[in-house]
């Protein structure tokens, strides 16, 4: 019973004594706390804040392309073709007045600007101003085993007449043909006719032409 009576009054001084000391202990903890807010402070503010180096990197790279742009060559305007000058002679004024009135500009062409007319092309019949005329027309040779089967055709062969209506060489072919049998003899008569040239203008061009021949037993 006295055991208990002593513990008793034991806890009892303890707690007293903590809470006698209860002011002291939160100035100490208030003070403690205030000097860790001034270092921390005082060594963020001594601290080198340096820049981003991303933005940095951005800049150089910014820089090094405007510096490609500057090394791009612009290619020189075209050179523009002089332009000839011609004189008007007003009402009155005699052609020797009128050479007077300044000089005569003289261009100079190299063969790439002028395009000469191009005398070798194959125009169709239809394009022509004046048609090829026949002028000889040879009849082709009848074969003799379609006469004796009393075989009859019809052949038409296309040619190419040239500049002065002669056949050009191999450009002679069969279009249609009811038999095999008389194509050879076609194109032979083919080779033999004579034209008058087709025209277009002033000027005998090639122009391609058809020729029909009949086989037809009497």
């Amino acid at each position: 019973m006295g055991q208990e009576k002593r513990k008793h009054e034991a806890r009892r001084l303890t707690t007293k004594g903590l809470e006698g000391d209860y002011p002291r202990n939160i100035q100490i903890a208030l003070s403690v706390s205030l000097l860790s807010f001034i270092l921390i402070f005082n060594t963020i503010k001594g601290l080198l804040i340096a820049p981003y180096s991303g933005a940095r990197a951005e800049n150089i790279t910014i820089v090094e392309e405007m510096a490609a742009l500057e090394d791009i060559t612009i290619p020189p305007p075209p050179v523009q073709r002089p332009q000839v000058q011609v004189e008007v002679a007003e009402p009155g004024e005699t052609a020797d007045q009128t050479d007077s009135l300044g000089e005569i500009v003289t261009l100079e062409f190299t063969s790439a600007d002028i395009i000469p007319p191009r005398v070798d092309s194959i125009y169709e019949v239809y394009l022509v101003e004046v048609v090829p005329e026949i002028t000889e027309f040879v009849s082709p040779a009848y074969p003799e085993a379609a006469k004796q089967a009393g075989i009859e055709g019809r052949v038409v062969v296309q040619v190419v007449v040239d500049e002065r209506g002669k056949i050009v060489p191999g450009t002679e072919r069969i279009l249609a043909s009811t038999n095999d049998i008389f194509n050879e003899p076609a194109l032979e008569a083919a080779r033999s006719c004579t034209f008058k040239p087709g025209r277009m203008g002033d000027r005998q061009v090639k122009v391609r032409v058809n020729i029909p021949f009949s086989f037809k037993l009497r």
